[in-house]
């Protein structure tokens, strides 16, 4: 996984655990990614799926964690929309707005 991505791994209070995904641009601002929801208490079985706007720009939504991290590697970083000088980058457009 690349260096501009953040992981937090969190427990609720009925027990059941959470991950989170969060890609970081250039300016340090932390854009949440991915998310994995636990199916049921301590079971270890995980639910994924893209937020918005990463999931308008490359849907996703899986049960294996291997897959997350494909995804985190294919799905247009913070930085390359930053990057782009197109006056209506969909990317940039859509980081904007969050």
């Amino acid at each position: 996984m690349h260096g501009w991505c953040r992981q937090q791994k969190v427990q609720d209070e009925n027990g059941c655990r959470h991950q989170k995904w969060w890609l970081v641009d250039d300016n340090g601002h932390e854009h949440l990614a991915v998310v994995g929801d636990e199916r049921e208490p301590r079971d270890g079985h995980y639910s994924y799926v893209a937020e918005k706007p990463f999931s308008l720009i490359r849907p996703l939504a899986c049960q294996n964690q291997a897959r997350v991290t494909s995804y985190l590697e294919e799905v247009p970083a913070p930085n390359v929309a930053a990057a782009c000088s197109c006056y209506d980058c969909p990317v940039k457009m859509l980081l904007n707005a969050t």
